[in-house]
């Protein structure tokens, strides 16, 4: 009997179970530490009778789909341990141990932050076995497979350039494709040409590799790179061809497919299928971004992060291209599409194309839980109704974007709405989104499917890029690209000219798919054409996509994406296109999530004022601060006197010395009152009051009494139905029947009146009666709304030039971009514009007022022959002379109370409590 590894498949999963007949032990292994069930158990400890079975409960795996490469890479380890003779002297259990702590690989149900470690492992392990997969000693189907796919081997076991994994050895033979531009060793540094991203000349393919059991061909091959026969460009172009399923015997492995180079960004395009595939020349070529057009401004991001709120769950993004939201969002049965699938994904992020929507004609809050930003097609006519000559990819209603983030987010502190150009409008809306890392673009594309405005677009979308991304900044780009990364996204297994040239661009920019190294299994389709006269399969495609700027300088794993895109056809709605659902890892782009954020709001506890101060209390504090303030007060009065009676060579002196007694006084006395009329309060954070749209001015008397007696009667009908459900949910009594009836206004219920009857028209109240609310509010803003556009219509008529510029300038933050010297000159250098606003404001903040008489006081001026007050009629009074008692006692009287103390932060409640005969003192001074 020979001990073995039996693996386990269940759909979509694999398992492992190893048997050891010298030690009569059985390990069942789930990759996910997930015990097997009692009945296969049973089985097991059935078919092998006296054998030890115990189940594996570490997890291992932390994705959905590496599952095979655990499974196969534990085998292997009890396999070299039975190879090596030495099965009998461990246990299987101790075997796998010691193999997980050799490749630093933790149970993550006791190390929950071993996941991305554990993910890094098998990466590293995948990558092991496909360099003994793809050895030179294969079979031969393997290399016609590879020869017809046009794909040279090395192809295959190079890794791509954004891991730190070790890379596989290089075989001899086949050099891989030089436009990969995949380095020599590890250490080298993958560089890319931004010159121009238009098709250079193609390298020659190797030849294809001979199997050593091949049968030898007679001719023979003298140099290892032989160039094809090249196409006579006047030669017709071939038909394309159809696949044609081979034999079994020359099929390739189940489950692979080709791959290219799409692991590494690269400058040069990939070569191309047929000889009809390859790109033209563009139109407009895009060229490298010049000293000017480059941002200067470097990202703040950290290569290096540590994520400190623990364990938070995945965001999720999707994008959708919705043909139109308007169809979308009618609802039918009490919901529309667009909620049914926003509450079938519950996406963080959500991408929409093909809104159909003119700019000023969006609606508003039509995404549940969520804000949303938009950038739609320009109207096509002024607000007086004349025309305006759009660009040809703008005329029309095909395009237009809306980016929706989830509300618990707080999109309105994490997000900023960037300004694409006008030709962008409908193609383009970005916005850059700071994390706990530091900011990242968030871009929302759509590239229309005309070839002529789709150069256009990339062009402009690229030197978007140039002049608004900073330096190092993370981007993450999604949307309807119309048009398809890899060979398998196509049922043809083709990739078309658009194809070619799109991928072509995006590695210019430096994009890649998100998850082309997660797994070798063909992607799912996002578009399914409607059209009843196209067979079915036969038009579909990926052209959806969410790509990531790929820089091994950013510091970020591949495993932000731990789970591979997903399109969710099983959602019912009526658009072409699928949504697609793309998985993040929140410690790699940490955009904080509200509602998961373990830190708890920071409050401040205060002392102030009661809300609520009775006559009673007031009392008590005069007669508590008469009884405790009594020594100082009495020693404010004595200063006072002697400042009156007796000659002081420094009188400065003097008053300074009042003021720091009136000051000691103030403070005790403000104690005093906290301790008898104050109260202790917590401040948490602030959060802006919500506010309708045109909110402003009052409610009209009538309207507002008829306000307030609709929220007293909506106030009551809540409290009964709290009520009736605390009782019986639902099912009114005889007493909630009564009530129900007074509340209403109906005559006492009768036998025949049944509990239904009167919940129902409780509830049809309820509802009346927020739409009377809402009626009145919207009356209110309508009224609001005209008497705004009325005083604007006076503005336009008399000040034309002020409306304009309320119009055309209002709201928008504009840069001096320029400034008219004193010679006439115009300077648009940044120095000059900065000199200039230095010199003129320098000049306007000028002091006015001598300073050597700034400090003086009016009665003290040089002058004081001329009358105090200008105009007076020759007066000479003094300020003394007007000042009273009465005045003081006046003014004392009139100070309100619940306001904002002044610099001295004594409130007005303290000094209108003191004594009288701190009062007197303090008059004295003013004497």
């Amino acid at each position: 009997e020979i001990s073995g590894i039996y693996p386990m498949h269940i759909p979509g999963h694999w398992r492992v179970m190893i048997v050891s007949h010298k030690l009569k032990q059985i390990v069942l292994l789930d990759p996910f530490g997930v015990r097997f069930e009692n009945d296969e158990v049973t089985n097991v400890e059935r078919t092998f009778s006296g054998y030890a079975v115990t189940c594996w409960t570490a997890r291992l795996q932390t994705d959905q789909f590496n599952c095979g490469v655990w499974v196969a890479w534990v085998g292997s380890l009890w396999a070299t341990h039975v190879n090596q003779g030495l099965e009998g002297t461990k246990d299987i259990g101790k075997v796998i141990k010691e193999g997980l702590a050799t490749e630093g690989i933790l149970d993550t149900n006791a190390h929950p932050g071993g996941e991305s470690q554990n993910e890094s492992s098998v990466l590293r392990i995948r990558q092991r076995f496909r360099g003994l997969l793809y050895a030179d000693s294969q079979p031969g189907h393997l290399i016609d497979w590879l020869a017809e796919w046009n794909t040279p081997l090395v192809d295959l076991t190079i890794m791509p350039a954004g891991t730190q994994l070790t890379r596989a050895r290089r075989p001899e033979g086949p050099s891989p494709t030089p436009y990969m531009g995949v380095t020599r060793d590890g250490r080298d540094t993958v560089t890319i040409d931004h010159t121009k991203d238009t098709p250079q000349s193609l390298p020659d393919r190797p030849p294809r590799k001979k199997h050593k059991n091949q049968p030898t061909h007679a001719h023979t091959h003298t140099s290892t790179f032989v160039q094809p026969p090249r196409q006579d460009p006047k030669a017709p172009k071939p038909a394309p061809r159809h696949p044609v399923r081979r034999s079994g015997q020359q099929n390739p492995p189940a489950g692979t497919k080709p791959l290219t180079d799409w692991f590494l960004p690269a400058a040069a395009p990939a070569a191309p299928n047929e000889a009809e595939s390859v790109p033209p020349a563009m139109s407009h070529p895009q060229q490298a971004p010049t000293t000017d057009a480059t941002p200067t401004n470097k990202s703040d991001w950290q290569r290096t992060y540590a994520h400190a709120a623990g364990n938070l769950t995945h965001l999720t993004a999707a994008t959708w291209n919705v043909n139109g939201v308007k169809t979308k969002n009618v609802i039918v049965d009490g919901v529309s599409q667009l909620t049914m699938v926003v509450r079938a994904i519950l996406p963080d992020i959500l991408f929409l194309q093909e809104t159909h929507y003119t700019a000023g004609a969006e609606h508003k809050g039509y995404v549940e839980g969520m804000t949303v930003f938009h950038s739609s097609i320009p109207r096509g006519r002024t607000r007086s109704g004349k025309s305006i000559v759009l660009p040809t990819h703008q005329q029309g209603r095909r395009a237009g974007l809306a980016t929706a983030l989830k509300n618990s987010l707080d999109p309105d502190r994490i997000a900023t709405r960037l300004d694409e150009t006008q030709a962008l409008r409908g193609y383009l809306l970005p916005l850059r989104v700071q994390t706990a890392r530091g900011s990242m673009l968030v871009l929302n594309t759509y590239l229309p499917p005309d070839d002529t405005h789709r150069e256009l677009i990339m062009d402009l979308v690229g030197s978007w890029i140039d002049r608004n991304r900073n330096q190092g900044e993370p981007m993450l780009l999604g949307g309807d690209l119309n048009a398809a990364w890899m060979t398998t996204d196509r049922p043809t297994h083709k990739l078309t000219t658009r194809d070619n040239r799109t991928r072509q661009w995006f590695r210019t920019q430096g994009f890649k798919p998100t998850d082309l190294w997660l797994t070798l299994q063909p992607r799912e389709y996002s578009y399914e054409t409607h059209h009843s006269n196209v067979a079915v399969g036969t038009h579909c495609s990926r052209v959806d996509d969410w790509l990531f700027f790929d820089s091994p300088h950013s510091g970020i794993s591949q495993a932000v994406f731990p789970v591979r895109t997903r399109v969710r056809s099983d959602i019912p709605h009526a658009s072409d296109h699928h949504p697609v659902v793309l998985t993040m890892d929140r410690s790699q782009i940490p955009i904080m999530d509200v509602s998961h954020d373990p830190t708890p709001a920071p409050t401040v506890r205060i002392r102030r004022l009661k809300q609520n101060i009775t006559p009673d209390m007031l009392s008590s504090l005069r007669d508590t601060l008469s009884n405790e303030v009594r020594e100082e007060v009495a020693l404010l009065g004595q200063k006072v006197a002697t400042a009156h009676s007796a000659q002081h060579s420094d009188g400065r002196a003097v008053i300074e010395d009042i003021s720091e007694t009136v000051d000691a006084l103030l403070l005790r006395a403000w104690e005093i009152t906290l301790r008898e009329v104050g109260e202790a309060v917590n401040i948490g954070v602030s959060h802006p009051i919500k506010r309708r749209k045109n909110q402003s001015g009052h409610l009209k008397n009538t309207s507002k009494k008829k306000y307030k007696n609709l929220l007293r009667h909506l106030q009551r009908v809540r409290r009964t139905i709290k009520d009736v459900n605390r009782v019986t949910h639902s099912t009114p009594t005889t007493e909630h029947i009564a009530e129900i009836h007074r509340i209403l206004q109906k005559p006492p219920p009768t036998d025949a009146t049944t509990p239904a009857e009167a919940w129902e028209a409780l509830q049809q109240d309820l509802s009346d009666t927020r739409v009377s609310l809402k009626q009145i509010l919207t009356r209110h803003d309508r009224e609001r709304t005209l008497t705004k556009l009325k005083k604007f219509q006076r503005v336009l008529f008399e000040n034309p030039k002020k409306a304009h510029r309320w119009i055309f300038e209002g709201g928008e933050t504009k840069k001096l971009d320029s400034v008219r010297l004193a010679t006439g000159e115009l300077d648009s250098s940044a120095e000059g514009v900065v000199a200039e606003v230095t010199r003129y404001y320098t000049e306007r903040s000028m002091p006015t007022v001598n300073r050597q008489t700034a400090g003086e006081y009016p009665w003290d001026h040089p002058h004081r022959a001329k009358p105090l007050i200008p105009d007076s009629g020759g007066t000479r009074d003094t300020l003394g002379d007007r000042y009273s008692e009465h005045i003081y006692d006046d003014c004392l009287g009139r100070l309100p109370g619940r306001k904002t103390p002044g610099p001295d932060g004594v409130p007005n409640e303290v000094l209108k409590n003191l004594p009288a005969e701190f009062h007197e003192a303090v008059h004295g001074l003013f004497q």
